[in-house]
């Protein structure tokens, strides 16, 4: 999830990673020692039979998940 500023946020709306931090819109390689819970920063998705997660386009590229939170 990612909030108005492109931030990385966890379902709190707490920030985890800095826009600029990130490469590609893609959160950096996390360490294996790192104590990180991706859970923290996914979305709420619905899928589609196919399984890909349908989004909400907002425009200008961006989306949000099923609870209103923008997402990459």
């Amino acid at each position: 999830m990612i909030d108005d500023f492109g931030n990385v946020i966890d379902k709190d709306g707490r920030q985890i990673f800095e826009k600029k931090h990130l490469y590609e819109d893609e959160v950096p390689k996390i360490l294996p020692f790192t104590k990180f819970n991706v859970k923290n920063v996914l979305g709420d998705f619905e899928m589609d039979p196919l399984g890909n997660p349908i989004l909400e386009n907002i425009g200008e590229g961006n989306f949000k998940d099923r609870v209103g939170q923008r997402v990459n």
